[in-house]
C-alpha cells in the first residue's frame, strides 16, 4: 500500500514544481502550452520480467524523476537495478505547478461525475483478467458464448466511437506510444500495468494519454484478446486511448490463414467461436478497423502513422489536408480490385504499408523508391521525410511497422522512429518498446526479451491444408 501511494504522489507531481506563482495568474490555453521543441532524453530505460518493484524500473518511475524533493531538478532516467530504489516524499515535500492542479481538478471533476464505465466494456475487461493466468500467456474462459457476445457488443460500441473520429487525429502529450501488438497480451499488459495507475480501466488515476499504432492482431497468439482489450478500453475513455489502424487491421490480411495458418486472426475466431459465430466475430472486429483514424499528430511536432509517409509526386503539396478531409472515404479493404476509391487507397496503402528506405537504396527525387513487400509499396528516405516535416513543420515521425531488436530505432537524419512493442517474435527474441512523450521530452522504454533457448520458428501452415494426413475440424479445403 506504501508503494502505491509512491506511485499516486509521482503521478500527481508531473511537472518541475515551482513557487512564487501569482493567485491571479490565467489558466495556460492548449494552444500556450504546446511545446515548442522536443528532444530526446539522454537515457534509454531498461525492464526485464524477473526483476521486482522496487528494483523494475517503470514509465512510471520516469514522471518521478521530472521533480525533485523541494522541486530541485534530478537526471532524466533512475539508475537500474538500485537496490535502494526512489525515496518516498510526502505530498507536501513538494509544491504543484499551476497547471498540475488544473490536471487535478480535471480530474477530481471527472471522478465526482454520474459517469460509469460502460457495462459490456467493463464485463469484457474483467472476463479476460479472470481468464488469463498470472503470465498472461493462456485463457481459459467457464462460456465462451458469453465472452462472443460481449466481444459483439463493445465492437458495435466502439464502431460509432471511431466513426465520429476524424481520420487525422491532433492529440497533445503527455502521450505514451505504443507500436505493434501482434497478440502479444503478455507485453501489452506489462507496459499497460506501468502506465494505467492502480489498473483503473476508467484511465480516472492516469495523467498520460495512450496512442497505439496499429497491427494488433495476427502472428501472435492471443489477437483478439489484445484488440478487445484495447477496444474495451477506448469505449470507456475515448479521449485518452487512440487506436490507429495498421496494415494487419484489414480483412484481406487478417483474414488470410493460407500466409499466416494458426497465428491467422481469422483462424483464431473460428477456432475459438466456431465457424458460424467466429466468422461474426471476426466481420464484426474488422467493421470497427475501416473505421479507425489512420494518422495523428502529438503537439502539432511528432507525426504518428502505422508505417510511412503518404507518397508526393509534384505539385501542391496537400497529402495531410485531403486525408483531413471529412469526406475522405474510410476504405473497409486497403488492397483489392475494387475501382472504386483507387486514389484514397493507395493513400492508405502507403500510410499502412511503407517503410524507411534502406542506406542507399535508389530513390526518386522527392525520396521515395520501390519496396520488396510488394509492387504498389514504397519506401521513403531521408529526403522524403525532411520535406514532409519541413513542409508540416514536424521534428519527428514516430512509426511502427517493422520488428526491431530492441522494440525501438531512430533513423533517417534521427527524425523517424521505429516502435515495436511485441518481443519474442516469431522466435527472434527481439525486445519491445514504448514511448513517452511528456513536457518536451521523448522518453524511450524498453522491455528486455525473455532468456530462453532460440526456437525455431514456425513456419505458417494452412489450417485449410491437411495435417498429418487430417483437415482440421470446422475448415473446408479450397479448391485449388
Amino acid at each position: 500500500m506504501e508503494e502505491r501511494l509512491r506511485l499516486m504522489d509521482t503521478l500527481i507531481l508531473t511537472e518541475p514544481a515551482f513557487a512564487g506563482k501569482k493567485k491571479d495568474e490565467k489558466k495556460p490555453t492548449a494552444e500556450a502550452s504546446t511545446v515548442d521543441k522536443f528532444v530526446f532524453s539522454n537515457n534509454v530505460l531498461l525492464c526485464e520480467d524477473e526483476a521486482y518493484f522496487p528494483h523494475t524500473v517503470t514509465i512510471v518511475d520516469l514522471l518521478n524523476n521530472c521533480i525533485g524533493p523541494k522541486g530541485v531538478a534530478e537526471p532524466d532516467t533512475p539508475r537500474a537495478n538500485n537496490p535502494n530504489g526512489t525515496k518516498a516524499r510526502a505530498f507536501d515535500e513538494a509544491v504543484a505547478s499551476n497547471s498540475t492542479m488544473v490536471q487535478l481538478a480535471d480530474v477530481n471533476a471527472y471522478m465526482n461525475s454520474p459517469v460509469s464505465p460502460p457495462a459490456d466494456a467493463a464485463k469484457l475487461i474483467e472476463m479476460l483478467r479472470k481468464s488469463a493466468n498470472a503470465t498472461y500467456n493462456q485463457f481459459t474462459y467457464d462460456n465462451i458464448q458469453e465472452l462472443a457476445k460481449l466481444v459483439i457488443s463493445v465492437c458495435n460500441q466502439c464502431r460509432e466511437t471511431v466513426a465520429k473520429e476524424s481520420l487525422f487525429l491532433r492529440l497533445q502529450s503527455p502521450m505514451t506510444v505504443f507500436g505493434d501488438i501482434h497478440g502479444n497480451f503478455a507485453d501489452m499488459m506489462f507496459f499497460l500495468e506501468k502506465v494505467i495507475a492502480f489498473d483503473d480501466i476508467s484511465l480516472k488515476y492516469t495523467v498520460t494519454n495512450l496512442l497505439f499504432l496499429g497491427d494488433y492482431v495476427d502472428r501472435g497468439s492471443f489477437s483478439l484478446e489484445c484488440v478487445m482489450y484495447l477496444m474495451a478500453l477506448k469505449v470507456i475513455n475515448p479521449s485518452k486511448v487512440n487506436m490507429l489502424r495498421g496494415n494487419h487491421e484489414s480483412p484481406e490480411v487478417n483474414g488470410d490463414m493460407d500466409v499466416y495458418g494458426y497465428s491467422s486472426f481469422k483462424y483464431q475466431c473460428l477456432d475459438k467461436f466456431g465457424r458460424e459465430k467466429g466468422l461474426e466475430v471476426w466481420v464484426a472486429v474488422n467493421e470497427v478497423f475501416q473505421y479507425l483514424p489512420v494518422i495523428a499528430d502529438i503537439d502539432k511536432k511528432i507525426f504518428c502513422v502505422h508505417g510511412g509517409l503518404p507518397q508526393y509526386t509534384g505539385g501542391e503539396d496537400k497529402r495531410l489536408e485531403i486525408i483531413a478531409d471529412p469526406n475522405f472515404p474510410r476504405v473497409p479493404v486497403v488492397q483489392c480490385n475494387d475501382p472504386t476509391n483507387v486514389a484514397q487507397r493507395m493513400i492508405i496503402n502507403d500510410l499502412l504499408w511503407s517503410d524507411p528506405a534502406a542506406p542507399n537504396q535508389g530513390v526518386d527525387k522527392y525520396g521515395f523508391g520501390p519496396n520488396p513487400r510488394g509492387p504498389d509499396i514504397k519506401t521513403f528516405g531521408s529526403r522524403a521525410v525532411d520535406m514532409f516535416c519541413e513542409r508540416y513543420g514536424y521534428q519527428y515521425i514516430f512509426r511502427a511497422h517493422q520488428e526491431k531488436s530492441d522494440g525501438l530505432r531512430v533513423s533517417d537524419n534521427a527524425r523517424v522512429v521505429t516502435i515495436f512493442s511485441t518481443s519474442d517474435y516469431a522466435g527472434h527474441q527481439n525486445g519491445a518498446g514504448c514511448v513517452l512523450v511528456c513536457y518536451g521530452k521523448i522518453r524511450m522504454a524498453i522491455k528486455k526479451p525473455q532468456r530462453q533457448e532460440q526456437k525455431e520458428p514456425r513456419g505458417a501452415v494452412s489450417p485449410r491444408s491437411p495435417v498429418g494426413g487430417k483437415a482440421i475440424q470446422g475448415f473446408v479445403a479450397r479448391k485449388r
